[in-house]
């Protein structure tokens, strides 16, 4: 019972110097402010600390990697050499073949591709002169003439020629006894003219033709009229 007493006296007594004497508060409340700012602070030092030990932890790494890798460079062995490409395969005998023939073709063809220029007449001969004169003798369709001249078939195999079948001299040749493009483009030139002829079938010795040995289909032909006989 006296303790419980005692106890109050001394709440009491707190109380009523609390009320009655503000300095005592205000002794109190400065504590309270120092005791705070103490906190912070220690608080403040402890986060600086925190992010110093972060930054040279991740300046530590940075470092540690770009070691790691500058050593990798260096120690990383060479690149190796590519390999030696086989030499190429000669070609089959089949393929040899294949590319003549090919060759061939593409010959033939631009044999029989009239050039730029060509001129065409009503029966259907395309020509072009090689070599023009101004004068000269023109022959007639009953003439004869001095030739030479080459004839290629459209296999592109020659048929005629003076200058592989006859030593390179020229040849006489009577125009009525030539197939009728030939004929027609002997009449077109004159002496000393060079010219290039393209005939279709019709105008040589047909799709099918009668003469034994005669070539089929188009012809090619290359002359050179040396002179003109007789008209």
């Amino acid at each position: 019972m006296r303790k419980w007493l005692l106890l109050l006296l001394l709440l009491g007594t707190g109380y009523y110097v609390f009320t009655r004497y503000p300095v005592v508060d205000a002794i109190l409340g400065q504590l309270t402010q120092a005791h705070m700012k103490a906190f912070i602070d220690e608080q403040n030092r402890q986060s600086n600390g925190f992010v110093e030990r972060m930054k040279a932890s991740g300046d530590a790494f940075i470092e540690r990697r770009f070691t790691s890798a500058t050593k990798a460079k260096r120690t990383a062995p060479p690149p190796r050499p590519a390999p030696a490409k086989p030499p190429p395969k000669p070609p089959t005998p089949e393929e040899l073949w294949a590319q003549e023939e090919a060759q061939r073709k593409r010959r033939i063809e631009k044999m029989f591709t009239p050039w730029p220029g060509a001129l065409t007449t009503d029966s259907g001969l395309t020509y072009v002169l090689v070599t023009k004169k101004d004068s000269g003798k023109k022959p007639g369709l009953n003439a004869s003439v001095l030739v030479h001249f080459s004839v290629w078939t459209k296999d592109g195999e020659i048929f005629e020629s003076t200058y592989e079948e006859r030593g390179g001299s020229p040849t006489i040749l009577h125009l009525p006894r030539l197939v009728p493009g030939l004929r027609e483009g002997l009449t077109l030139m004159r002496e000393g003219e060079v010219a290039k002829f393209w005939i279709p079938a019709k105008l040589a010795y047909g799709q099918e033709p009668e003469q034994l040995g005669a070539p089929a289909g188009a012809l090619f032909a290359d002359v050179a009229l040396k002179q003109v006989l007789a008209r």
